[in-house]
């Protein structure tokens, strides 16, 4: 800065200390400092941020008039010599944008946003510094309600700006900071610009403003504080920036109109996340309703072929497990897409026995998240009629499932399925739900499936044309749902259940549609219901009061966590398994690898579930106190 531009902004800066009374207007607080860090001035804003009023020129509060002051980044304290005003006036050199935490003296903390320039005289010697901070703790708080990272946190505060002008009374510019030239992207005139330092304003619409409708021409003409006035700043290089204007006239002791202060927040990053948050509410509405959808359909398809209530039951509920099942592993892709081999695994691996039985090969190709939710339909349709009909329905069968990719420039993903060793085979003489699925599955990608009904085994191959239906594996995936860990590995497949009469199995569960289910699916086992458990409070008094031997129990209660619950049941040696919408990410901690039943569930599986429990119990694993 010029010689005499800093004088005229010294002159200008000190004059408006002196006069004083404005600084009370600022939404923002402000104090001064002499160079020796004693507190000159401080507005009524910074003594309400502080919870409390500094002696003014008192040695022994020096830098800062907080009651204590501690860093954001690890929570230590402060002492004065370390704080950002006597960094300011060691050095000389300005801080911008410094997080620190203020802490009053009835205890309560705030974190506040600080921008600090030092004070020169003519000769460049240093007088002192300006501080002018305000708080960002519900900003914060509210960045962490929606869980953003730590780097799109850090981001954000970095975009806050503490730009401030002022003008006098015909709106002509009197003293602008450095945050005002960065927003702007240019150099304010003071005493030519009039009303605002950007010569060019926009409405949140997008029309032009004329001069007597900015923000300061407002609050100047009509003598009354505009708060959170939404404008749009245009830069000489055309860039537009939305910001929100904190506009206040200043009167003078006597109450007479002297100027005004704008104090302007850059809410570019807001605006970003309210059109995400948009973006995602149209996805997630679409995505819902178009899920709802095929349930409807599956449900009505399963209807017209069931022969029987109970065999509409298993294949609705093995259609709609296999919806989830592929939901599940896009949900941990982020909806990316999902990888060939996890999806095959998801539907045809079932269990441990499979491995020995099926026989899969291929290289890893992983589809775009819709044609990769209809394959699956697709091969679960193959492997629930293998599993009634065909070589998965005895023990001596097998299954070959393999797959290539053929052609560079349009490559097509051909994938084999040919079953051995079942019993004979035979061409079905009506195509029911399934066949037509399997068949037209895939024609609104330009994919098609060709079943064979040969002497040696059924068969089908399946086309599906990959260009803007793929995506970049990310690595190789081993074919491996993780079955191991979860209660499919003993439940599918399970013809028959041992004797359960006796077992007294507690539930928890706050879906009222589930708990039935679940409560009816136990007692046709023979099993005796404790419960079901709603609610945290109403589990852990059965918990603490009640005798049973095994519980089934959901790893949310109404937005409530069960790491309490879970806790107690294993401080007791009580076997357990959660049954659950949840991953095993979303399981309490230090449970991860507990026994899991994933919503939605079949009978078979939560059957198996007490099966595997009992055995627990058996064995001596676990018992109860």
């Amino acid at each position: 800065m010029k010689t005499a531009d800093r004088t005229r902004w010294r002159t200008s800066v000190l004059e408006m200390f002196a006069a004083g009374s404005w600084l009370d207007l600022l939404p923002i607080g402000i104090y001064v400092c002499d160079k020796d860090g004693c507190v000159l001035q401080f507005n009524a804003h910074a003594a309400r941020l502080w919870g409390r009023k500094p002696a003014l020129k008192d040695p022994s509060e020096r830098f800062s008039g907080s009651y204590r002051l501690f860093r954001t980044e690890d929570g230590s304290r402060m002492t004065p010599e370390d704080t950002p005003m006597a960094e300011v006036l060691r050095t000389g050199v300005g801080v911008r944008d410094k997080t620190v935490e203020i802490e009053r003296p009835d205890g309560t903390r705030i974190t506040v946003l600080a921008n600090i320039e030092p004070v020169f005289d003519d000769d460049g010697n240093l007088e002192g510094a300006i501080n002018s901070f305000q708080d960002i703790s519900e900003l914060k708080r509210a960045l962490e309600r929606v869980e953003l990272s730590e780097k799109k946190l850090h981001a954000v505060f970095d975009a806050l700006p503490a730009a401030v002008y002022t003008t006098d009374t015909d709106g002509k510019l009197t003293f602008y900071n450095k945050a005002s030239v960065q927003m702007v992207g240019r150099e304010p005139r003071l005493g030519e610009d009039q009303w605002c330092c950007s010569s060019k304003l926009f409405s949140p619409d997008g029309s032009a403003m004329s001069h007597d409708e900015y923000p300061m021409a407002v609050a100047l003409h009509e003598k009354r504080p505009l708060t959170e006035a939404e404008v749009i700043i245009e830069r000489p290089d055309g860039e537009q920036v939305p910001i929100l204007a904190y506009t206040t006239p200043i009167f003078d002791a006597v109450g007479r109109l002297t100027g005004g202060v704008n104090v302007l927040v850059d809410i570019t990053e807001r605006k970003k996340a309210q059109e995400a948050q948009s973006f995602l509410i149209d996805e997630l509405n679409h995505r819902v309703k178009n899920t709802l959808a095929t349930v409807q359909s599956i449900a009505g398809q399963s209807f017209k072929s069931a022969t029987s209530p109970a065999d509409f039951v298993e294949k609705f509920s093995g259609r709609v497990q296999s919806l989830a099942n592929t939901h599940t592993i896009l949900t941990q892709e982020t909806w990316r897409g999902a990888e060939l081999g996890r999806l095959i695994g998801g539907q045809v691996i079932l269990h441990e026995a499979d491995r020995a039985r099926v026989d899969t090969s291929g290289p890893s190709v992983t589809l775009a998240a819709q044609p990769a939710l209809h394959l699956a339909l697709l091969l679960h349709e193959l492997a629930a009629n293998a599993r009634r009909y065909g070589a998965l329905s005895v023990s001596e069968g097998r299954l070959d499932l393999t797959w290539r990719v053929d052609g560079d420039a349009s490559p097509i993903l051909i994938l084999d399925w040919q079953e051995s060793g079942g019993p004979p085979v035979v061409t079905p003489a009506t195509r029911g739900f399934g066949s037509t699925l399997i068949e037209s599955g895939l024609a609104a990608y330009g994919g098609m499936a060709e079943l064979r009904f040969e002497a040696e085994g059924f068969g089908c191959r399946i086309s599906l044309p990959l260009t803007g239906l793929s995506v970049p594996a990310r690595k190789d995936v081993e074919i491996d749902n993780g079955f191991s860990r979860s209660i499919a590995a003993v439940a599918v497949g399970q013809s028959e259940v041992s004797d359960m009469a006796g077992t007294r199995v507690l539930v928890v569960e706050d879906e009222p549609l589930v708990a039935i289910d679940i409560e009816d699916c136990l007692k046709e086992a023979g099993c005796s219901v404790l419960g079901p458990a709603a609610n945290a409070e109403q589990a852990m008094r059965l918990i603490q009061n009640e005798t049973f031997d095994i519980a089934l129990m959901d790893a949310n209660l109404a937005g409530t966590r069960v790491d309490e619950l879970a806790q107690t049941l294993k401080a007791r040696g009580i076997p357990f398994a959660f049954v659950s919408g949840y991953g095993r990410e979303g399981l309490p901690a230090g449970f991860q690898e507990a026994l899991l039943v994933s919503k939605p569930f079949n009978s078979r599986q939560l059957i198996g579930a007490v099966e595997s429990l009992r055995e627990r119990l058996a064995e001596g694993t676990e018992r109860p106190a």
